[in-house]
């Protein structure tokens, strides 16, 4: 499978927006399974951190296990609910931006729960450290005071696309957050962030841009409805190390 390297140029410009589609383009065409890979890239324009990360190779799904999910949060629901529509109101989907996007959408849920707001805390798309599979990025995750961060180990493609697998399998919160990338091409493809949105949003782009065109599927990053998808990459063999970002206890109301 063609590999695409990451954009490097100005972000937001055209030349951006077009490289991206190319890149998906490319990268569908080249998919013997026929599903589209994506993104192809998560270049925010921020930099930042190394590739790798810590949490020791064996993961910690017992703590993730035990970490409360809670299916009553109706100020959680409604600082996720705000935060995300503020974003989408004034950004558009694109492909390509899952670490800017999904750092945002929480980037003031925690204050939105503590002043107990009615509207969104408005702002502009803040850096987020660095691309997906960047330390940086999860860095800035964890520094937001929302989020229990952890290391669950490494799973192959197809196991986190089994509807048995470590996401699809479990409950989530609102606003828990998702980061995981194959260390075989990081820095060119195979990364990726997403954020748990439930039924906030229907529809969103799909992995060509395309508007409206991909359902629900619970998660959202810099499209809606994360593709239409729980997990964005092909059911393949490829090894990816994943993290995972839960909301604070004393945030689940």
């Amino acid at each position: 499978m063609a590999l695409i390297a990451p954009y490097n140029g100005p972000t937001g410009s055209i030349f951006q927006y077009v490289t991206t589609i190319i890149g998906l383009a490319v990268a569908a065409s080249s998919n013997s399974s026929g599903e589209t890979n994506l993104p192809v890239f998560t270049n925010n324009g921020n930099g930042g951190g190394s590739g790798g990360g810590g949490g020791g190779a064996g993961g910690d799904i017992t703590g993730l296990n035990n970490h409360p999910s809670v299916s009553n949060t109706p100020l959680l629901k409604k600082a996720v609910l705000d935060q995300s529509q503020m974003i989408f109101s004034t950004n558009p989907e694109k492909p390509g931006q899952c670490a800017q996007y999904s750092y945002n959408i929480v980037y003031k849920v925690k204050q939105h729960i503590e002043s107990n707001r009615s509207t969104a805390i408005v702002h502009s798309l803040a850096g987020s450290g660095g691309n997906a599979d960047q330390n940086g990025h999860r860095q800035g995750l964890k520094n937001l005071g929302l989020f229990d961060e952890y290391y669950i180990g490494e799973f192959t493609g197809a196991q986190l696309k089994s509807p048995s697998g470590p996401i699809k399998s479990r409950s989530w919160n609102y606003g828990d957050t998702i980061n995981y990338y194959a260390p075989c091409c990081s820095g060119t493809s195979y990364m990726h962030t997403q954020t748990y949105t439930g039924d906030i949003w229907q529809k969103g782009i799909n992995g060509k841009g395309r508007k409206n065109a991909a359902g629900n599927s619970g998660w959202s990053t810099s499209g809606k409805t994360n593709y239409g998808t729980f997990f964005v990459y092909p059911s393949d063999n490829k090894v990816y190390k994943v993290y995972v970002y839960k909301v604070k206890a004393q945030y689940l109301k």
